[in-house]
């Protein structure tokens, strides 16, 4: 039997990650991702870590929180994200080393599972809609999805932190 889970998705890539950028700085901008990532769940999210999962993509990643207590552990990681990407760019010199991400932000209830290295993994449709809403980004931009928007719209902490995004077909 599948095991099943309240999911929240977090889904990035690094936008222009391979023009005009050698193998080099884009090794470079992989490792700096990765930190940053990691600065932003060591200072933001306070799940368990085995209720995260980390899924890398090359040039970006998939964040799983699961069954997390925070509505928006999901969106202030993101939020940190952008910030650390910001500073390391404020830092940098070389154009090549600078980047910016894309998110996409979406909830679901999704499938728990082993993937081929026997590693824990999801699956469904809140991963899959993770990434086509990333994919509507802007550099620096963080887009979510509707379910996202209505559990988090409504608390005054959000209230009139959104504005409306009519996505490219």
């Amino acid at each position: 039997m599948v095991e099943t889970a309240d999911i929240k998705y977090l889904f990035l890539d690094v936008v222009g990650f391979t023009k005009d950028r050698s193998v080099e700085a884009q090794a470079l901008v992989v490792q700096v991702l990765n930190m940053s990532v990691q600065n932003a769940l060591n200072s933001v999210a306070k799940e368990p870590n085995e209720e995260r999962i980390a899924i890398p993509t090359g040039d970006g990643m998939a964040l799983a929180f699961i069954r997390a207590d925070r509505l928006d552990v999901h969106l202030c990681v993101a939020r940190e994200i952008l910030d650390q990407i910001k500073s390391h760019n404020d830092r940098c010199s070389d154009a090549t080393r600078n980047f910016e991400v894309r998110i996409g932000l979406n909830e679901n209830r999704d499938n728990i599972l082993l993937d081929i290295n026997e590693k824990r993994n999801v699956a469904g449709a809140g991963i899959s809609m993770a990434q086509r809403i990333m994919s509507q980004a802007d550099g620096g931009q963080i887009l979510v999805g509707q379910t996202v928007y209505e559990r988090l719209q409504p608390r005054e902490q959000y209230m009139n932190s959104f504005r409306g995004f009519q996505g490219r077909g």
